[in-house]
Formats: C-alpha cells, structure tokens, sequence
C-alpha cells in the first residue's frame, strides 16, 4: 500500500478542510442561538478545539526532553495557521472567483502587536530563566493566555460591539 501514502495524505488534507468548514459554520451559528459573539467564539471555543491537538503534542515531545520541537511545534503551528490556513483558501478564492477576496482589516494591527509582544515576552521569559521552562514559566504563560483572552472579549464586547450574525 506504499503508493497510497501520497493520496491518504491529501484526502486527510481535503478531509481537514471540509471539518473545519463546518466547525466554524456550527461554532458561528451556535453563536447567533446563544447570543455569543463570532469573536468571542473564534478565540475561545474554536481556538481551544484547534489548540489542543498541538498542545498534547507539545507535552508529549516536551516530557521526552525535546523542548526545543515543543517550541517549534507551537511556532509553527501559528505560521502554518496564519500563512497556509489563511492563504490558501484566499488563493484557491481569487482563482476561482477572478476577484480579490475582501477581508475586514479593522483589527489586524493590534493582533500583529499582540502577537510579536507574546513572542518577545516568551524569549524574555526563557532568557531571564536562563532557558529553563520550570512551573513559574508555565503559570506565567497561562497568565498571559488569560490576559490575551479577557483583552479580546472586552475589545469585541465593549470597545467595539458589532452585530455579526444573520438573519
């Protein structure tokens, strides 16, 4: 069967594509019933669900003294995400609808900075703990994690408070 190795791996691909479509249709219509914000579902229950597989995997290589493919792990999940998750279907859009693919920018500068200012204070974090990921290092992160989380709901809540969902 070695020479279905190229088709299984695709059509996991394509099987990836077609499930994340539909748990952003669901989270989203789910959402609209219960009042909740597409924001508030994006960076919480859609988030989580799409972290976690990451997460275990970084425990798991982490707890085998890999710490270093832990932290790519968790980089790079970010950049495919951002890069090829983002990307590709914006490609495969303009391709097939010959027109550009129109995207709310509105927030996108203070994601950037809160993105690099996450990766900065993680390399500081490391450098001033001498490059030791300890519990302080972790109940650190976790803080911050939960500083990014409440920033986002009061932004999309309070700050700036839109109505998303359809009819």
């Amino acid at each position: 069967m070695e020479g279905w190795y190229v088709v299984a791996f695709f059509m996991s691909i394509v099987w990836i594509g077609v499930l994340c479509h539909f748990m952003v249709e669901w989270a989203t219509a789910i959402g609209c019933i219960a009042g909740i914000s597409p924001v508030v579902m994006g960076v919480t229950v859609l988030s989580v669900g799409t972290s976690v597989p990451d997460a275990i995997g970084s425990m798991i290589v982490a707890k085998n003294g890999q710490a270093d493919m832990a932290i790519a792990n968790a980089i790079g999940s970010n950049v495919f995400d951002v890069l090829l998750g983002l990307g590709f279907p914006w490609l495969l859009y303009t391709l097939i609808k010959k027109e550009d693919f129109p995207v709310d920018a509105s927030g996108l500068m203070t994601a950037i900075i809160i993105l690099l200012s996450t990766v900065g204070l993680f390399v500081g974090a490391l450098f001033i703990n001498k490059w030791q990921m300890n519990k302080n290092l972790g109940v650190m992160l976790f803080i911050l994690y939960l500083l990014y989380v409440a920033f986002t709901l009061y932004d999309a809540l309070v700050l700036n408070p839109e109505e998303e969902c359809e009819d």
